[in-house]
């Protein structure tokens, strides 16, 4: 089973250490590029399978550009202090996920998963 990709785009370094060690007790495999250095645009690009970013580091039209441009990609919007998110996915959707929680974020990271083979 191949990893799901996760890139952190602008992740502040404490959050992105709270997001790395929920991400690594995942009973699942998962590559995380912790501090990706590019834009959210050029982690699409990459093959990533989730996108996370924080709220007002790129505009909603952005976010929906980069879904259109890459359709299996989702994009994981953190609020400024991460106690609450949206996911984007090209629907064109975003849901709101509340308060995050662990297990939350695990759910969200694991639902990414691009999937292999077409039925």
């Amino acid at each position: 089973m191949s990893p799901v990709r996760v890139a952190l785009v602008g992740i502040p370094c404490l959050m992105r250490d709270i997001l790395r060690s929920i991400i690594a007790a995942a009973a699942f495999p998962v590559l995380v590029i912790s501090d990706y250095p590019g834009t959210l645009s050029e982690a699409a690009e990459e093959g990533n399978d989730i996108v996370v970013t924080l709220s007002g580091l790129v505009p909603e039209s952005a976010i929906l550009a980069v879904l259109r441009a890459h359709s299996l990609v989702r994009v994981l919007v953190l609020e400024e202090r991460g106690r609450s998110g949206f996911l984007y996915e090209l629907r064109p959707e975003r849901t709101f996920l509340g308060e995050l929680s662990e297990a939350i974020v695990l759910d969200t990271v694991r639902a990414s998963r691009r999937p292999t083979e077409f039925p």
